[in-house]
């Protein structure tokens, strides 16, 4: 009789934990957006990924090699490589402002910090900002459609 509420108990955690894994496993406007505030802020090029074919090109200027490079160039005139300039985000939170099947509105609220600069410097920050997505039919993921030069300005 034990060993049948043990197997059942061990049966019960097995089907919970698989359930859990396709929960965290599906596509969500919120996990996009984290993600790519995070690719953001490192300098990620893979951001592009997660980006609206609208807001990606604008004036035949592919906008995240620009963000990336002009991040370069402000990092090698302070004497730095392109990481000292990248940040990691922390105590992230977002709230799902509006959601269809098609299109959301997410606020994300987070610090940024470097953590060697931070060490030395408390160099940290917080951000803010409200970001349209939308379903990538085609990708089959959620995409910021965005302008990433004012995206996350203070």
């Amino acid at each position: 009789m034990n060993i049948l509420k043990i197997a059942l108990v061990i049966i019960l955690a097995v089907f919970i934990q698989v359930m859990c894994i396709f929960a965290d496993s599906q596509d969500t406007p919120n996990k996009a957006l984290v993600e790519f505030a995070s690719d953001y802020f490192a300098y990620d090029p893979d951001m592009a990924d997660l980006l609206c074919e609208d807001y990606l090109i604008v004036d035949d200027v592919d906008q995240v090699k620009a963000y990336i490079a002009e991040s370069r160039e402000r990092a090698e005139s302070l004497g730095y490589g392109l990481w000292y300039m990248s940040n990691y985000l922390y105590h992230v939170k977002t709230e799902t402002i509006e959601k269809d099947w098609e299109s959301a509105t997410v606020h994300i609220e987070a610090t940024i910090k470097n953590p060697v600069r931070n060490f030395f410097k408390g160099d940290a920050r917080e951000i803010a900002a409200t970001v349209n997505l939308a379903w990538d039919k085609e990708d089959r993921r959620w995409k910021v459609c965005d302008d990433i030069t004012t995206m996350f300005e203070e």
